[in-house]
């Protein structure tokens, strides 16, 4: 709902500077372009995207080593005390995945990923049908102008003629 009010308020926004275009003539093309290229919405999905790659990428390796440090007879009484009877083990561990574990994981990352680009080719559409809505509603208007205009200049003809 949020977004759709952002979007709202970006073609309030192209409508309320629109006279500064009017010797341009923005084309329905130079909108959609303008609005894919700052959509604030399309860039989180774009994040998202960015990230769906990362994870495919993350799930084809292999999970990082571990060392371990362990130490017993340290800080006791007697012949134990501070570090002359301490027994210290020194440790690496790497698990290994087996059962196609690594290739399960990169398959479903790889459908993550594709999840997040139809996502984006979603939003996509969602901002073109907005701008393409908000396009057709300002030459909607332009034309209530244009009509308006007549109408009033015909009515100051009539106006002149009934006067004489």
């Amino acid at each position: 709902m949020l977004q759709k009010k952002i979007m709202w308020l970006f073609c309030a926004a192209l409508l309320a500077i629109w006279p500064l275009f009017a010797t341009a003539q923005i084309t329905l093309d130079d909108a959609i372009a303008r609005a894919l290229a700052q959509s604030p919405r399309l860039q989180a999905f774009g994040s998202g995207v960015a990230v769906a790659r990362s994870e495919q990428k993350q799930a084809g390796t292999w999970a990082n080593p571990e060392i371990s440090v362990e130490a017993e007879n340290i800080a006791g009484n007697g012949a134990y005390s501070r570090l002359n009877s301490a027994e210290v083990t020194y440790g690496i561990s790497q698990q290994f995945q087996l059962g196609g574990k690594i290739s399960a994981r990169k398959t479903i990352a790889g459908k993550g990923l594709e999840i997040a680009r139809l996502e984006y080719q979603a939003a996509a559409l969602d901002v073109i049908k907005e701008v393409t809505i908000a396009y057709a509603e300002l030459i909607a208007a332009e034309e209530n102008v244009r009509l308006a205009t007549e109408q009033k200049q015909l009515a100051d003809e009539v106006l002149r003629s009934v006067n004489l």
